[in-house]
């Protein structure tokens, strides 16, 4: 058996940086030089690099001559940020990772880019859900751009005709994002359904969390690869899910896809499975298979094992 040693570090800038424009200007070669230090310390390791944001890494291991590899998970990062990104992986000698398609075409990959996605653990115990429907649930930290209010307003049709519902949003309220926590609530008011809405707050075990669900919504206007949507598929939940490519490639065709805001369609195709049992035993099952083919913690360890020894064999 191969074994691999992982040691985890961040450079440690000299002085503290105090704006964006200013770390462009000298706080990136800090990190920089704090990187390459980090890089000669440990031989011939090799850095993975983890998101653009560690930028500072790849530009060191370049300079250094040592393979990498670079795990892009994110598709909010600016353009510009983007294209340099670019620039290094074609320049350069590692592998680009990435953590779903949409994050290969983000940053203009090769075609041939590797696919890693965020794992998920698999309950062994997590039941076929084809009974009673009694918490509809949504997972996303509390943020403009995931799309809650859509889920919230989707909700409230459905509400109409089932009132004995709850909603269960769990997710983490941001502070400097509380407003929009604000207005979920006044949504909620204004709908009259602020008694059947329940604010879970931050959730801890994602696991744990998905066993008090029956059915899954989600309506985020963008995602690089949604881990909640992996999490929910691990857990054997049905799911109606707003459509964006992410959406799309993650759950491949084992949860059920509408128009991206329209609570019409996402209310119709909730109320079509909280009546249909056979139907949400069915996308039960599919998803937790995908989930144990697909999202595994095994399937991606098997994955990054073949990344390595790729690398290590000097194939890129």
């Amino acid at each position: 058996m191969n074994h691999v040693r992982i040691q985890w570090h961040k450079p440690v800038r000299e002085k503290p940086i105090s704006s964006g424009f200013k770390w462009l200007l000298s706080g990136l070669w800090q990190d920089v030089a704090a990187s390459r230090r980090l890089i000669r310390r440990h031989g011939d390791a090799i850095p993975h690099i983890n998101g653009a944001i560690m930028l500072p890494v790849a530009i060191a291991a370049a300079l250094e001559g040592r393979p990498w590899i670079w795990h892009l998970n994110d598709t909010t990062v600016p353009r510009f940020l983007a294209h340099f990104v670019k620039f290094l992986v074609r320049a350069g000698h590692g592998k680009p990772v990435a953590a779903s398609r949409s994050v290969v075409e983000y940053y203009d990959l090769p075609d041939s880019s590797d696919i890693a996605y965020p794992p998920a653990s698999i309950p062994e115990d997590a039941p076929v859900r084809g009974g009673e429907v009694r918490r509809i649930g949504v997972m996303a930290n509390i943020s403009p751009g995931k799309g809650i209010e859509d889920v919230i307003e989707a909700f409230a049709i459905v509400w109409k005709k089932r009132n004995e519902l709850k909603l269960v949003i769990g997710g983490r309220i941001l502070e400097n994002k509380r407003w929009y926590y604000e207005s979920l609530k006044q949504q909620s008011r204004d709908l009259g359904i602020e008694s059947a809405v329940i604010f879970d707050g931050f959730v801890e075990n994602p696991v744990r969390w998905m066993e008090e669900i029956d059915l899954f919504m989600f309506s985020s206007h963008f995602e690089a690869a949604p881990v909640a949507l992996i999490e929910a598929l691990a857990s054997g939940l049905p799911i109606v899910s707003g459509e964006i490519p992410p959406t799309r490639e993650i759950l491949g065709g084992c949860g059920v896809l509408t128009p991206l805001g329209d609570a019409e369609a996402m209310a119709g195709e909730v109320l079509r499975l909280i009546g249909d049992n056979a139907a949400r035993a069915e996308l039960s099952a599919k998803a937790r298979k995908r989930a144990g083919e697909v999202f595994s913690l095994e399937a991606i360890s098997r994955k990054y094992c073949e990344i390595y020894s790729g690398l290590k064999k000097g194939k890129k």
